[in-house]
């Protein structure tokens, strides 16, 4: 008799309450995963830390339901040969052969409203930008095996894609699709978009199914008829957790870092060729950044360390182990030092040739999500779920830190605290003219702040957005700002002027902006880019943005 095997298939409440609050947070219901949290007393749990990725949940009950459907079609025959009925988590599955019924879709077309100055202002209405589902479908059509053509213009036949506000009291007719083009060719959420440092026509964009998009833009930004066909690299399976968490470019705008959740680092080139394969994590990387010399290349992970890797002798040069939890994000200071933070709350400043930091910067509560650096490379901003940012003056990067006297503060760096979020701040961003030195920040509390980074005071409040902010961005000349969540509205705001706005709005069931990216080249082009749940890359025109909410767009 062969013995049966043990199951070692394991459920407790402790792991579902976990995934249930980590659902909650991915939608925006901070006050129902606020209860749970503290009815299923899970800050006490120690997995309550444990990194759980976005749509976990969602992603096993999908298995789940792949089970149910081999669980009823195993024994094949003429009824399953047939079946059409849908597999749901809520009705019994009785296989039919007749399709199931159309059901009213939810799906909202992307939209734009724009606010202008004028002495009464006025609300324009919101429009559809994006190309009939007709178009979409064509586009998505692979013409070869490694070939996708997307972003066609309509045939005479289609309703246009772009149209035209004119309400009675604007005199500038404002054509939308005049500023914007929306990129479609990811099959899954895209996470993040960058654009080449050098190349103001090029952009890479990365997915969760493990797709790294390579883009060559048009400009102007609606040339008609321009087929913009991606180079693609495809890392493996969406199943397998390739999940593209971070992108970066070397300086001279030839390689492309690209982190992942599978625990590897990969350097890709313009035409999208794997150059180098770094495996030297035990976790998922959440970040990577050249040096701005682009001689080394950082990676951070979930493992707790930060790998430096010399870029044209493809080797880890050195592990650095400071921290005690997960690393989630760095920066370099210059071409020997960086600054890295992590969920242990701390943040290090690492010189690339010794193990030991050599300052550490104490006073966050809780994980530090981002650190920024400003232009002059004086100040470090960072933000942390204890609902605070911090501004460290980094000048004396010799001063002893503020433990090496127990009792006595020895740490010259002093530090700006702006406390007045309501829950976990996301994202930030330095805003500096040169009138002012401003910080942004994003979030879960849903509301996006401009703090004076010199006072800490908060100096302005938007409260437009309904679900937590992901991403926060500035123009360089720290003039205007942008921000955007998981309600899909980017919203851009001059600084100055609260009257200059405009919105963008990605509606429909996934209408979530996980990144933004600003850029402004030598050659006088300015572009933003946005990274979309609904699978979609958008990108903007600045410059013909900022005509348009000045009113001097052309007619």
């Amino acid at each position: 008799m062969t013995a049966t095997p043990l199951s070692t298939i394991t459920i407790n409440s402790e792991e579902i309450n976990l995934l249930i609050y980590s659902y909650l947070l991915d939608c925006g219901f901070t006050h129902s995963a606020f209860t749970i949290c503290q009815e299923g007393h899970l800050e006490r749990s120690p997995k309550f830390k444990k990194h759980i990725p976005r749509g976990e949940l969602a992603e096993l009950l999908s298995k789940s339901l792949l089970y149910s459907e081999v669980e009823s079609h195993y024994r094949g025959g003429e009824t399953v040969a047939q079946c059409r009925a849908p597999f749901s988590l809520l009705e019994p599955h009785v296989c039919s052969s007749n399709p199931p019924p159309e059901e009213p879709s939810l799906n909202a077309p992307h939209a734009i409203s724009i606010t202008k100055p004028i002495p009464q202002p006025t609300v324009l209405p919101r429009v559809d930008t994006r190309p009939r589902a007709s178009a979409l479908a064509e586009e998505a059509r692979p013409t070869s095996a490694s070939d996708m053509v997307v972003d066609s213009a309509p045939t005479p036949a289609q309703e246009p894609a772009e149209q035209f506000i004119n309400p009675a009291d604007i005199d500038t007719m404002v054509k939308l699709n005049y500023a914007s083009r929306i990129l479609s060719s990811h099959t899954s959420e895209v996470f993040v978009c960058l654009f080449n440092p050098v190349n103001s026509q090029m952009m890479a964009t990365g997915s969760k199914n493990a797709e790294l998009k390579l883009w060559t833009l048009p400009y102007p930004i609606d040339t008609p008829q321009f087929s913009v066909a991606p180079a693609t690299a495809w890392f493996g399976p969406a199943q397998n957790g390739v999940d593209i968490t971070s992108l970066h470019w070397n300086s001279e705008g030839t390689l492309v870092a690209v982190a992942c959740y599978d625990a590897t680092l990969r350097l890709v080139t313009l035409d999208g060729r794997i150059h180098t394969l770094y495996k030297n994590h035990e976790g998922p990387i959440f970040t990577t950044r050249f040096s701005p010399n682009g001689k080394y290349l950082l990676s951070a992970s979930l493992d707790g360390t930060t790998c430096m890797y010399d870029v044209a002798k493809k080797v880890l040069k050195r592990r650095f182990k400071s921290h005690k939890d997960c690393v989630l994000d760095i920066i370099w200071l210059n071409n020997t030092t960086f600054a890295s933070a992590g969920a242990d709350s701390l943040i290090y400043i690492q010189d690339i040739e010794t193990n030991a930091p050599i300052k550490t910067l104490s006073g966050h509560a809780n994980e530090i999500n981002q650190i920024r650096l400003n232009a002059a490379g004086t100040r470090l901003a960072s933000c942390s779920d204890d609902k605070t940012s911090r501004v460290w003056d980094i000048t004396n990067l010799s001063a002893p830190t503020d433990d090496t006297i127990p009792g006595l503060s020895t740490n010259r760096s002093r530090v700006v605290v702006l406390s007045a979020h309501e829950h976990a701040v996301t994202a930030l961003a330095w805003c500096e003219s040169k009138k002012s030195s401003i910080i942004a920040t994003g979030s879960f509390d849903a509301t996006t702040r401009l703090w004076d980074s010199n006072t800490g005071q908060c100096l302005r409040i938007i409260r437009e957005f309904t679900r937590p902010v992901y991403a926060v961005s500035a123009s360089q000349d720290g003039e205007w700002f942008a921000s955007a969540g998981a309600n899909g509205d980017l919203r851009v705001y001059n600084i100055e002027d609260e009257k200059k706005t405009w919105t963008y709005t990605c509606a429909g069931e996934r209408p979530g902006i996980f990144d933004i990216d600003w850029r402004t080249w030598d050659d006088g082009k300015e572009f933003m880019a946005i990274a979309l749940e609904d699978h979609n890359v958008v990108v903007f025109d600045v410059k013909r943005l900022k005509a348009i909410v000045n009113g001097t767009a052309k007619k």
